[in-house]
């Protein structure tokens, strides 16, 4: 084999060690329920063609079915992640709010999960993926859980646009249910990775370092609508050298752009 290649399959393997650990997270079997409490959802989201916002609308309007119990307490944070396509917002009747960060800098994904959760205004965060959406009962379940204090992953059920759908029996690596707290005490994603595909393996890592017995697989689901495709973007791990030289050497220098508040929408009962 290639040294160089060989090389990089030492170091990939170093890195994603920890990260299958997601895997094999225990499942939460005693939890309580208890009153209802006010819940962010944070999607940050990079648009460069048309294609993908239809997508993104469906999976925004879908909230909208929900009843008013989980409306009155949800709050969806759409962080817009310096997008070269101008996003014309639908009115959705949700509690619904724009971040708009203002330089176009190349995966800040972790950035932008910084800035919203520093906008959310409850304890309790719900960190996705735009392509992911979650059904009332794992909303609701997130809204009343009293062990807020514990690190929730979900296993995924994919649907896929022939209507066919599969229980993937894993969680997504990089969706989790955690507080502000735990959030800020982790000091969030390291934006030292701004620039690089993988910012997600080194929160992981560094997640499962700090709160090794805190991370469990939720009793509900989330669901995938997959379209990665209409995004077209060209995924590369090419941050294994930083990933190594960090070693849970994490920054606490956050929100490193400029960002404004866009589109607010606040949620009507009928």
């Amino acid at each position: 084999m290639n040294p160089v290649k060989k090389l990089k399959l030492h170091i990939h393997k170093k890195i994603y060690g920890k990260c299958r650990e997601m895997k094999e997270m225990p499942p939460l079997t005693q939890y309580t329920l208890g009153d209802a409490e006010k819940l962010s959802l944070i999607y940050p989201v990079y648009v460069e063609n048309k294609e993908s916002l239809s997508k993104i609308f469906n999976n925004i309007k879908l909230y909208e079915s929900y009843s008013p119990e989980i409306l009155k307490n949800l709050n969806i944070i759409i962080v817009n992640d310096g997008s070269p396509l101008t996003i014309d917002w639908p009115q959705f009747n949700l509690n619904f709010s724009v971040l708009n960060i203002k330089e176009n800098i190349k995966w800040n994904s972790g950035g932008a999960k910084n800035l919203g959760v520093c906008f959310a205004a409850s304890e309790r965060l719900l960190i996705s993926d735009i392509d992911h959406t979650f059904p009332e009962e794992t909303i609701d379940f997130c809204m009343k859980v009293t062990e807020k204090d514990n690190i929730l992953c979900f296993n995924q059920i994919e649907f896929y646009d022939d209507g066919r759908s599969e229980n993937l029996h894993s969680p997504h690596p990089n969706i989790f249910f955690l507080s502000k707290s735990n959030y800020f005490y982790l000091n969030g994603y390291d934006e030292d990775f701004c620039g690089y595909y993988g910012d997600d393996i080194f929160f992981r890592k560094y997640l499962l370092h700090i709160f090794p017995n805190k991370v469990f697989i939720a009793p509900v689901d989330s669901y995938i609508h997959e379209f990665k495709e209409a995004f077209r973007l060209r995924r590369k791990l090419n941050c294994r050298r930083l990933l190594l030289i960090k070693r849970y050497n994490h920054s606490k220098d956050m929100l490193r752009f400029n960002f404004t508040l866009g589109t607010q929408f606040s949620y009507r009962c009928k």
